[in-house]
């Protein structure tokens, strides 16, 4: 629990842990996410997940087709909801 702040845009305000639950208070830091690149979020996203064949090329700097690129376009901004949502 203490590593999401690395991976997402939050920081951990309190938290208390329970023996069978635990609560966290979160700040979702919107403006340190909008500042990310591209290839920030899909290096935070890697670090938690593997990715996928478009996210691992672009890490690797492997030409994406505009098809490819426009797939990979959605997804990071999907992650960068995730990041912005991370519970």
């Amino acid at each position: 629990m203490l590593a999401l702040p690395q991976t997402y845009a939050i920081n951990i305000a309190a938290y208390a842990i329970m023996s069978n639950h635990y609560h966290v208070v979160l700040h979702i830091d919107k403006q340190q996410a909008d500042q990310w690149s591209d290839l920030e979020v899909v290096e935070r996203w890697h670090s938690v997940f593997k990715g996928n064949l478009f996210s691992q090329k672009f890490i690797r700097g492997e030409a994406l087709d505009a098809a490819q690129r426009a797939r990979l376009q959605m997804i990071i901004e999907e992650q960068l909801k995730v990041s912005l949502n991370s519970q």
